[in-house]
Order: C-alpha cells, then structure tokens, then sequence
C-alpha cells in the first residue's frame, strides 16, 4: 500500500455528521500531502490532481498554513 488509504481503525474513531468527518478527512490528507512534499504546493496539488488556486482556496478554507506546529507528520518541527 502507497499510505493514500487511512487504518479502518482511523475512521471509526471520526464521529459527527458526514460532511464534518469528509471535511476532517480533506484536512488531513491536504496536511499530510503538503508535508510529505516539503509545503511544495506545485508538487501537492498535482499529487491530489488540484490546480494550484484549488489548493490554495482548500488551504484557506481548512486554516492550513506551513507553521512548526505542523511541519512533519508526527508533529515534531523539521
């Protein structure tokens, strides 16, 4: 597996109506995508098969930002 899926056991744990969950979802795919590729927003979107403007207006949509609270995946500062 390439890690595009999450656990089952990670959704099981999501509660709420469905558009939270699949916006909670989004979230964190968006947050994983762009660190995985440094914050190279270029290579994110086409990752996710977003323009560049779509990455940004979902970025702003989700308060995404690069900061050091969210720089790696485990949430320790690169």
């Amino acid at each position: 597996p390439d890690g595009a899926a999450p656990a089952i056991e990670d959704l099981g744990d999501m509660q709420g109506p469905l558009k939270e969950r699949v916006e909670a979802m989004e979230a964190r795919i968006l947050r994983e995508t762009l660190i995985r590729h440094r914050w190279n927003k270029t290579r994110a979107a086409q990752e996710l098969g977003l323009s560049r403007v779509g990455l940004r207006n979902k970025l702003e949509r989700y308060g995404l930002e690069r900061n050091s609270n969210i720089e790696t995946l485990n949430g320790d500062a690169a």
